[in-house]
């Protein structure tokens, strides 16, 4: 019978482990600083990611949305206007990824 109660309360310790993971990898995901700001012909993403190295950045855009990944960092961001993919450009300075897209006219 105690078998029993060591399995469930393993089983328990597992599931509260695993959830606390989850959570932990979603806090991360809200811990990374998005700005966009917007002008006529641009938008500038500002991405806020310290302790990650230029080696680490993953950067995809496509007509409405722009994803990252920095190590463990995982960002999809949906664009408010359409942009030109392959006319992209990135500075990665201080910890801070900065992308410029130019707007579809």
């Amino acid at each position: 019978m105690f078998n029993d109660y060591e399995d469930i309360r393993d089983e328990l310790i597992r599931a509260y482990e695993n959830l606390m993971r989850e959570h932990e990898e979603e806090r991360e995901e809200k811990d990374v600083f998005v700005d966009i700001i917007e002008d006529s012909d641009k938008m500038i993403v500002t991405f806020s990611l310290p302790g990650v190295v230029k080696e680490e950045i993953g950067l995809w855009a496509k007509e409405l949305s722009l994803d990252i990944s920095a190590g463990d960092i995982k960002k999809h961001i949906v664009l408010p206007k359409a942009i030109e993919p392959d006319e992209v450009k990135a500075t990665f300075k201080n910890g801070v990824l900065s992308v410029t897209l130019k707007k579809r006219e």
